[in-house]
């Protein structure tokens, strides 16, 4: 996909394969540590390596999943990805996500990952939509996506529940261009 070279570290985005697992699994138990804005817990995946490697290449396999990862010096250091509904109804759309290492933040490496991912979306001709949820509170993100052109579509209040306290996220959605 694309490769670059700052200061003598080698970054790429690449697209996820087999042998990125372990480190896709790595990479997913600290970012949950770094951030309360991911669906699963500060403590993890709570599963094996072994049952998560067998998730992971079913969706490998499905062309309605793309895995976007970001190296440095061929460590991963932030991931993208999308899912297309299967179902025919649907199948217009594309829900996103990404995330960034806390260390590497701020380094234009989300932006980087969400011009990749929309730039392939673009060229698959059956999506018309990027759609995403954002914590309500992480300003950051929200002022990315709009930059991007991502518009606020609905509230989801109380979408997250942490101990007795609740998060509201924001649904926003990007109509791709087409020439």
């Amino acid at each position: 996909m694309a490769s670059s070279e700052i200061v003598g570290e080698r970054m790429s985005i690449v697209f996820a394969n087999e042998e990125d697992i372990s480190k896709i699994y790595d990479y997913l138990n600290t970012i949950s540590t770094q951030t309360q804005y991911l669906t699963f817990d500060s403590d993890g995946l709570k599963v094996s390596l072994d049952a998560f490697s067998k998730v992971f290449l079913s969706q490998l396999s499905n062309p309605n999943i793309k895995y976007f990862c970001y190296k440095v010096n061929g460590n991963i250091v932030g991931i993208a990805n999308y899912r297309v509904d299967s179902r025919t109804k649907m199948s217009h759309r594309a829900k996103i996500g990404i995330s960034v290492l806390a260390d590497y933040q701020n380094k234009g490496i989300g932006k980087q990952l969400l011009a990749s991912m929309i730039g392939y979306l673009e060229q698959q001709k059956q999506i018309e939509l990027v759609e995403l949820e954002v914590a309500s509170e992480n300003k950051v993100a929200i002022y990315l996506y709009e930059k991007f052109g991502f518009k606020k579509i609905g509230n989801l209040p109380k979408f997250f529940k942490l101990g007795n306290d609740y998060m509201d996220f924001i649904m926003m959605q990007l109509q791709l261009n087409r020439q």
